[in-house]
Order: C-alpha cells, then sequence, then structure tokens
C-alpha cells in the first residue's frame, strides 16, 4: 500500500473519498466552520479542504480583476478574504481531528506552505493553475506527506513535462493523487472527458479521481464513481459546497446541503451496483473504447436515467488535453513571469524583480513554467515596467 492510498484508505466511506471545499465565507467565521464540519461530519464526507493563501503569493497587485462566470470579479478582493492567520488555521485542523475528518489545505507559496508545515499538515494540496509552478513542487520534494494535485487548465504536454520532474526529483507516484478537472466556473458536463480518468491512471501510475466543477450537481460524479468503482479503485472526488448560497464566486459550483446529501447516497448506491457488475461493466467499457461499442452507454444510460449520447460526450475520448471551456484561461489563469517592479534595461533578472504569478487577461502572458529555472540567466533588452509581462522580446540570455 503507498502513502496516499493509506491516508485515503483511513477516511474513505463505502469506496467513496469525498473532499468538501469550503469557500471564504466560511473559513473567515470559526464558528460558522464548525458548523459546518459537524453537518459533513454527520454525512460521512472524508475531508475537509480550504485553500490558504496570501494574495500576494499568487496576483500582481496591479492585475487582479478577472472575469468569472460572465461577471467582471475583483479576485483580489476574494483572495484576501481567505486569507487565514496561523492561530486560525491551526483551530480548523484541530477541530477537523477531533471529529475525525481529514484536514487538507492548498497552499500557493512559501509563506502558506511553511504554514501548513507548522500546523503538521497530513496532505498537501496544489490547485489546477499552480500544478507546473514547479516553485511550489520543489518545497514538497523532501517531504513524505501525498500530494493532492488538480489538472484544470493543463494538456497532455504539461502533465509529461511535469513527471519528467517528479522522476528527476525523486517524487515518489505513490504520494500523488492526480484529479481530473476543468478550469471553467461552471464546466459543461459534455466537456469532463471523464475516460481520462483510466487513460491518466494507466499512463502515470498514481491513484486518481475529480474535481468537479460542472453545471449538474449529480451527472459527472455518477458516472465517474461508476468508472472508478467497477474496477475496485475508491472514488475520489472533490466538490465545493457551501451551506447557504450569500453571492460569493464558488457558489454556482457549490453543492448545498440538500444537494451534498442527495449526492452521497447516489454515489454510495452507484459504487455498490458497480462492484457488483464490474465483470459486465469492464468487459463492455473495454469494447466501447476500443471500437465504441454501446452496449456500456446502453448499460449506463438504463441504469442512471441519462442519454447514452449524452455519457458519450461526457466519457469523452480520454486523451488529456484542454476543454473547450477552459481554453481562454490556459495562459492567464495559469502562471508566468511578471516584472514586480520596474526594471531598467541590462538589469539581470531575479526573484528581487520577477515572479510567477497569474496574469488574469489584464495584460498579455511572460514565459512559462519551463524557464522558471533559467530565470538569473536572464537579462532585460530594455526598460520593463513594473506588471509587465517578461518574455524572449524583452530579454536576451547571458548564459
Amino acid at each position: 500500500m503507498n502513502l496516499a492510498e493509506g491516508l485515503i484508505n483511513c477516511y474513505k466511506d463505502k469506496g467513496i473519498f469525498f473532499i468538501a471545499e469550503l469557500g471564504s465565507s466560511i473559513v473567515s467565521d470559526m464558528g460558522r466552520f464548525c458548523d459546518v464540519v459537524d453537518f459533513l461530519k454527520k454525512q460521512r464526507v472524508s475531508a475537509v479542504k480550504i485553500q490558504h493563501l496570501y494574495c500576494r503569493e499568487i496576483l500582481h497587485p496591479k492585475l487582479t480583476l478577472a472575469t468569472i462566470g460572465g461577471r467582471e470579479v475583483d479576485l483580489a478582493k476574494h483572495f484576501k478574504k481567505s486569507e487565514t492567520s496561523l492561530e486560525n488555521l491551526k483551530k480548523m485542523k484541530s477541530y477537523c481531528d477531533e471529529r475525525g475528518l481529514l484536514f487538507m489545505s492548498s497552499f500557493f507559496g512559501e509563506e502558506s506552505f511553511a504554514n501548513l508545515k507548522k500546523i503538521s499538515a497530513s496532505c498537501y494540496k496544489i490547485a489546477s493553475p499552480e500544478s507546473n509552478f514547479l516553485k511550489l513542487w520543489k518545497l514538497l520534494i523532501k517531504e513524505r506527506e501525498p500530494i493532492f494535485f488538480s489538472t484544470g487548465v493543463t494538456r497532455n504536454e504539461d502533465l509529461i513535462f511535469l513527471f519528467q520532474f517528479f522522476k528527476k526529483n525523486e517524487i515518489s507516484k505513490k504520494r500523488l493523487v492526480l484529479l481530473q478537472c476543468v478550469s471553467a466556473y461552471p464546466t459543461p458536463v459534455e466537456e469532463y472527458n471523464l475516460s481520462s480518468l483510466y487513460r491518466l491512471r494507466l499512463e502515470h501510475g498514481v491513484q486518481v479521481g475529480i474535481s468537479d466543477h460542472s453545471d449538474d450537481p449529480y451527472i459527472v460524479p455518477s458516472i465517474a464513481v461508476i468508472l472508478t468503482a467497477m474496477f475496485e479503485k475508491t472514488f475520489i472526488i472533490e466538490k465545493h459546497f457551501v451551506d447557504e448560497r450569500q453571492g460569493e464566486i464558488d457558489d454556482r459550483v457549490s453543492l448545498d446541503k440538500n444537494e451534498l446529501q442527495d449526492l452521497l447516497v447516489k454515489l454510495r448506491y452507484q459504487a455498490s451496483w458497480a462492484r457488483e457488475n464490474k465483470a459486465f461493466l469492464q468487459r463492455e467499457y473495454a469494447d466501447f473504447l476500443l471500437s465504441g461499442d454501446y452496449g456500456f452507454l446502453i448499460r449506463l444510460e438504463n441504469q442512471l436515467k441519462i442519454e447514452r449520447e449524452k455519457i458519450k460526450k461526457i466519457l469523452g475520448d480520454g486523451f488529456k488535453k484542454l476543454a473547450k471551456s477552459e481554453e481562454a484561461n490556459y495562459l492567464t489563469t495559469n502562471r508566468s513571469l511578471l516584472s514586480i517592479k520596474d526594471i531598467a534595461k541590462d538589469e539581470c533578472l531575479s526573484e528581487e524583480n520577477s515572479a510567477f504569478l497569474r496574469s488574469e487577461k489584464r495584460t498579455s502572458v511572460g514565459l512559462n513554467y519551463e524557464w522558471e529555472e533559467k530565470i538569473n540567466a536572464l537579462k532585460a533588452r530594455e526598460f520593463i515596467p513594473n506588471g509587465s509581462p517578461v518574455t524572449t522580446e524583452n530579454t536576451i540570455i547571458t548564459h
């Protein structure tokens, strides 16, 4: 048994490892947080997840506006509401520990990572836009805890690069849990490409699951749990949860109390059915992948009461690629190299004057993750104003 599997087995329920991600309005209110944890415990949820961050770790102060769900949002205000003191972080983990739920958190920079280490985090989570931010992964090289990472706004070639980094730096696959994800809020269910779960598990040899932001609370998880349970694997799912909707940007993709209860009932039932019928399902799924045979689709249509053509679209072709709804977010939501102060002509690039941050469509993007270890070889070809992308056009390689 590997490290990630061991942790998951400690908290799973009936083959389901359910991660409830809580928004900033819950995290900022300790009393409300405790009430939510008590409710989630009664539903036999496995883990409570938050985002522990400092806005400066993610955004340039001049580039904070983004369009999410069709409306313009000041991400700085949103992220600042999610900022958590070390004291409250300790209280949240302690409360989850007392209730028997796993406490999980994403981190976004050295300061937030240091705080998670101080509270003896049992695992770490890396969000989709940071999945190729090597600076975060380097912090984890000498650690032993399991790592969950989402793969929204991620192409197959990005994953290949990342797994080459794991191999080079001896980050064991036994620590890794890869979550198939689409970084669009909400995501059309037809874009989830759920057959990628099977292919990613085979290609990379890691635990896989989903981080679901789809526009229906039940369809994607109901299909994904069958795809997982029919191979006798634990179904790992991350979903946003809110006890009451208050206009937060995550509300549209969050489950409320009734939806969470209903979904868990559906998942446990479908997982049990898939395990009982695994021989038929595995054979029919293989026929579907190899020849497009409809037997598997018909069986799922009868079981889930979802039209077979819709199921076919949701399954996709299994090859990891950008979904249509996230294509426009790929460069700007992922991190790229931006100046964090004015850089004079002929000045050498360093962590003092540049950083890998999200540009969020307010400027063109800078150099990508492949340049992270080459910054010190760059020199400004011209004056680069604060908040500008650092590119091959405005820099030269000195060595």
